[in-house]
C-alpha cells in the first residue's frame, strides 16, 4: 500500500510550539503580550508553504527564527537561532517570516527597541 503524507495544519503546530516555547518575560502575565505574540505566529503560519525537495526528500524539523522587529512592526532582520539541520527548511522558515511582515506594532510591555524574540517553526509530514 502506498504510503500517504499529510502536512499538518501549519497555524495549528506554529501556535502549539509557540505556546510551548519560552517566551520573553512579561508574556506570561500580560495578556495583551501574549496576544501579539500569538498574532505574529498566526501570521507568519498563514505563509507556509512545505517545500516540495524537503517533501521527496522525507526532511523534517523545526527552525527557530530569531525576529528583530521595529516599534512600528517592521522585520529588521530575521536569523536562524536554531537550524532544522536542514538548509531547505531553514531558507523555507526565514522566507515565511518575510512575507508575513509588516505585522501590528509591539505592546509597549515588549521591552527593547528594537524587540528580539524566537519564533519556533516546524516542518512536519504525517503519515
Amino acid at each position: 500500500m502506498p504510503r500517504r503524507r499529510r502536512l499538518l495544519s501549519a497555524a495549528a503546530l506554529f501556535l502549539l510550539l509557540l505556546l510551548l516555547s519560552p517566551v520573553p518575560a512579561g508574556a506570561q502575565t500580560d495578556p495583551s503580550l501574549a496576544q501579539y505574540l500569538q498574532s505574529v505566529a498566526n501570521l507568519i503560519a498563514a505563509q507556509q508553504d512545505y517545500p516540495i525537495a524537503a517533501r521527496r526528500l522525507d526532511q523534517q524539523g523545526e527552525v527557530r527564527l530569531r525576529l528583530t522587529v521595529d516599534r512600528q512592526g517592521g522585520l529588521l532582520d530575521v536569523g536562524l537561532g536554531k537550524s532544522s539541520g536542514f538548509p531547505i527548511l531553514d531558507q523555507a522558515a526565514m522566507e515565511m517570516a518575510r512575507r508575513a511582515f509588516p505585522v501590528p506594532p509591539p505592546p509597549p510591555s515588549l521591552s527593547g527597541e528594537p524587540v528580539v524574540f524566537d519564533a519556533p517553526i516546524r516542518f512536519r509530514l504525517e503519515e
